[in-house]
C-alpha cells in the first residue's frame, strides 16, 4: 500500500470510529406535535409561521414556529444518533471523495511531509489548483521558450542538437517538484554539457531514466477513479428517484458540490504527470554517466546534501555557515561543480527554527507555487545558453575562435570549458548564474494561476453554500455557515501561503545580491506567514472533513442551527416543523440544481483548461499566420 493510501486509511478508520451522539439533536416530531397542540388550545394569528417565515393563522399553510417558541418546547426533546443514516450518506456522499485523495501527487520525503502535503491540498484547494495551474502554465512556457530555440536552428545543424534541446526542455519541466537553480560550477561543468557535442547524449539518458520513474496513467488508476464516479453517479440517481419525498438530497448535493474541485486536481496532476518519488530525479541523475568533463571521461554523478559545518546564534535568527546544498555533484567531492542546486552561495539562515526559505525548498508538487521564480530562472539560463549557441552558429563562429569548418560541423564546437562558458553565456559572473533581467510573465502566469484557483475554489465552495442557504429554512445556518467558513478560511491560507513565497523569493535575492539589510524583517516575515498559513489549511482541512461528516448526524437539529441565527439579515429565526418533504424539496429544487450546474459547469471549464491549452484552440479556429509568436535574430 502506498504512503497515501496509509494515510487516507488513517482517516477514514478515524471517522469511521465516531462515538454516537445521543443527546444533541432534537426530535422534531414530538415537538410538532406538542405546538399544533399548544395553538388548538390557544389559537392566535403570530404563532404559526407561512414558508417565507410569516404570521398565518391557518394550520393548513403552516410551515413551523419562531425559533423563541420552539426554544421553550422543544428544549427536552433530544433525539438519538441515526447510525443507519449517518452510514448511508457516508459511503454515499463523503467517504469516495477522501478515497479519491490518494491520487493527489504528494511526492515528498517522509510520511509526515506526506501527511503535510495531503492537509494542505484538504484545506486550501486553492493551493492545490493555484499549484496545478502554475505547473501547467510553466510547461506550457518552458515547451514555447525551446521552440524559440530551435525556430533559430538551420537546416545543416546537427539533428542531434534538435533532440538535446527537446530533451533539456521536458527535463526541465520534469524538475518542477524539486527545487532547482542552475550552477556552472568551477570547470564549467554545465557549459561542457550544453556545448561538448560528446554530452548530448547525456541529455537524452537522463531523460530516459527520468520518464521511467513518471506517475502516468495506469489501469489501477482507472479502475479507481472510474469507482468512484460510478459510487457518485448511482448514488445521485437513487437520490433523484426519491427527490420529491427526500430533503437529504440536499446535503448530499452540497457536498458533492463541496468536494468537486478533486476532479480537476487529480485528473491535471496525472495529466501532467509527476514523479513516483521524492528521489526519482536524484536516482536518474546518479545513474547517468557524463561522457567528458574536461580531461576526465565518463564521470558518475553523485548526490551532495547539505553538510553543517558551524552555525551562530543572532538575536533574528539562527544562522547556518555551510557548503551549498546541491541536487548533482559531479564526482571529485566538494570540489567538483554543481550542475543543478538549490539554495544560495553565502547561508541558510532559519527562523524561530524554521528556514526562510520554507517551501521552495520541500520537495513534492503541492509547494510548486512558492518554487515559480527560481524555476523560471533555471529555465532561462539553459535556454539561453543553447539559444546563445544556435545563434554563434549560425553566424559562423567557433568555441576556440578559429576558422569555421563547414565539413565537420562539431569541430567548431572543440575549446576549453572557460571557452564553452564564454561561448554561450552573454552575462559576466558566468559561474555563479545568478538571477538577471525581469521576471516577464511571472506576475501574468501568477494571475492566471490565481484566477483558476479561484473560480475552482468558489465555485465548489458557493454551490454549497447557495444549496445550504437557500434550502428551507432559508439564510445563514450551521451547515451554509460551516461552508462559508471552510471557504473564507481556504482563501486565507492561500494568501498567506503565496505571501510567504513572495517573501522568501525576495529576501533570497536581495541576500544574493548583497542588498539584503542586517536587520531585514523579509526572512521573520516569511517564516511567520508561512506558519500561519499553514496551521489555517490543517485546521481548515480537519475542519471540512468534520463539517461534511456532521451533516449526517443529528449535531446540527438545533434551534439554533434550524433557525439560521447565523444570518446576517437580521430577521427574526424559525423552525420548520409542519411542512412535508415534498414542499420542502419543491422549495429548494432550483437551487440544487443552480449549485450543481455551477459546480459542474466551473469543473468542466477548469478541466478543459487543463487539457487543451489555450494556443490549441487558436491554431484551429485561426490561421497559424495569425498567432505564431516571431522569433529574432541577432
Amino acid at each position: 500500500m502506498s504512503r497515501q493510501s496509509h494515510l487516507v486509511a488513517i482517516l477514514l478508520l478515524s471517522l469511521l470510529c465516531m462515538k454516537p451522539v445521543h443527546a444533541y439533536g432534537l426530535n422534531w416530531t414530538i415537538c410538532a406535535s406538542l405546538a399544533m397542540e399548544a395553538y388548538l388550545n390557544s389559537p392566535n394569528d403570530t404563532f404559526l409561521l407561512d414558508e417565507n417565515g410569516l404570521p398565518t393563522g391557518s394550520p393548513t399553510r403552516a410551515w413551523g414556529i419562531s425559533a423563541q417558541s420552539a426554544t421553550i418546547l422543544c428544549s427536552e426533546m433530544p433525539e438519538n444518533f441515526d447510525w443507519i443514516f449517518f452510514a448511508g450518506g457516508m459511503t454515499a456522499w463523503l467517504l469516495p471523495w477522501i478515497a479519491l485523495a490518494t491520487q493527489l501527487p504528494f511526492g515528498t520525503k517522509t510520511r509526515r511531509t506526506d501527511l503535510e502535503a495531503m492537509l494542505l491540498a484538504l484545506g486550501s484547494p486553492a493551493l492545490c489548483i493555484y499549484s496545478l495551474a502554475l505547473t501547467i502554465l510553466n510547461s506550457r512556457w518552458t515547451r514555447r521558450e525551446f521552440e524559440e530555440v530551435l525556430a533559430i536552428m538551420d537546416a545543416k545543424m546537427d539533428s542531434q542538437l534538435a533532440d538535446t534541446i527537446k530533451a533539456a526542455q521536458e527535463i526541465l519541466t520534469e524538475m518542477q517538484h524539486v527545487p532547482i537553480r542552475i550552477y556552472n560550477g568551477p570547470d564549467d561543468e554545465i557549459a561542457q554539457l550544453i556545448v561538448n557535442p560528446e554530452n548530448w547524449p547525456w541529455w537524452t539518458t537522463v531523460l530516459v531514466e527520468i520518464r521511467d520513474t513518471k506517475q502516468t496513467w495506469s489501469y489501477p488508476l482507472y479502475a479507481q477513479v472510474g469507482l468512484v464516479f460510478a459510487v457518485q453517479l448511482l448514488a445521485i440517481i437513487v437520490y433523484f428517484q426519491t427527490a420529491s419525498q427526500d430533503t437529504d438530497i440536499g446535503i448530499g448535493l452540497a457536498i458533492n458540490c463541496l468536494w468537486i474541485w478533486m476532479i480537476p486536481a487529480v485528473l491535471g496532476w496525472i495529466n501532467i504527470g509527476t514523479q513516483a518519488s521524492a528521489d526519482s530525479i536524484r536516482k536518474s541523475l546518479e545513474r547517468t554517466t557524463v561522457p567528458r568533463l574536461g580531461n576526465e571521461r565518463q564521470i558518475r554523478g553523485s548526490i551532495s546534501l547539505y553538510r553543517q559545518y558551524d552555525y551562530k546564534y543572532t538575536s533574528m535568527a539562527r544562522r547556518y555557515s555551510g557548503q551549498k546544498i546541491r541536487l548533482l555533484d559531479l564526482d571529485g567531492g566538494e570540489e567538483s561543480g554543481s550542475i543543478f542546486y538549490n539554495g544560495s552561495n553565502v547561508v541558510i539562515e532559519t527562523c524561530i527554527g524554521y528556514s526562510v526559505e520554507g517551501c521552495d525548498l520541500q520537495i513534492g508538487c503541492m509547494f510548486n507555487f512558492a518554487r515559480m521564480w527560481n524555476y523560471r530562472a533555471a529555465v532561462r539560463h539553459v535556454v539561453e545558453a543553447f539559444k546563445e549557441m544556435c545563434i554563434a552558429q549560425r553566424a559562423h563562429r567557433t568555441v576556440s575562435g578559429a576558422a569555421w569548418d563547414e565539413k565537420d560541423r562539431g569541430e567548431n564546437l572543440r575549446g576549453s570549458p572557460e571557452m564553452m562558458s564564454r561561448y554561450i553565456f552573454k552575462y559576466g559572473n558566468y559561474r555563479s548564474l545568478s538571477d538577471h533581467g525581469s521576471t516577464r510573465g511571472v506576475v501574468i502566469t501568477q494571475i492566471w494561476a490565481a484566477m483558476i484557483a479561484m473560480i475552482m475554489l468558489w465555485s465548489s465552495t458557493g454551490s454549497a453554500l447557495l444549496i445550504a442557504y437557500q434550502t428551507p429554512v432559508v439564510g445563514l445556518g450551521c451547515d451554509s455557515g460551516g461552508y462559508l467558513l471552510f471557504g473564507v478560511i481556504a482563501t486565507l491560507a492561500w494568501l498567506m501561503l503565496i505571501l510567504s513565497a513572495y517573501l522568501s523569493h525576495r529576501w533570497s535575492s536581495l541576500r544574493g545580491r548583497g542588498k539584503l539589510r542586517p536587520n531585514s524583517m523579509l526572512g521573520p516575515a516569511a517564516v511567520v506567514t508561512r506558519l500561519a498559513g499553514k496551521t489555517l489549511a490543517v485546521i481548515n482541512a480537519v475542519w471540512v472533513v468534520l463539517a461534511s461528516s456532521l451533516q449526517f448526524t443529528n449535531v446540527y437539529d438545533t434551534v439554533w442551527c434550524d433557525s439560521c441565527a447565523l444570518d446576517l439579515m437580521g430577521k427574526p429565526g424559525w423552525v420548520i416543523l409542519f411542512a412535508s418533504e415534498a414542499q420542502i424539496a419543491a422549495a429548494s429544487t432550483q437551487a440544487w440544481i443552480s449549485g450543481v450546474l455551477i459546480s459542474i459547469i466551473a469543473t468542466l471549464v477548469v478541466t478543459f483548461w487543463i487539457f487543451v491549452p489555450i494556443s490549441a484552440i487558436r491554431h484551429f479556429v485561426l490561421p497559424r499566420t495569425q498567432y505564431r509568436r516571431s522569433t529574432r535574430f541577432r
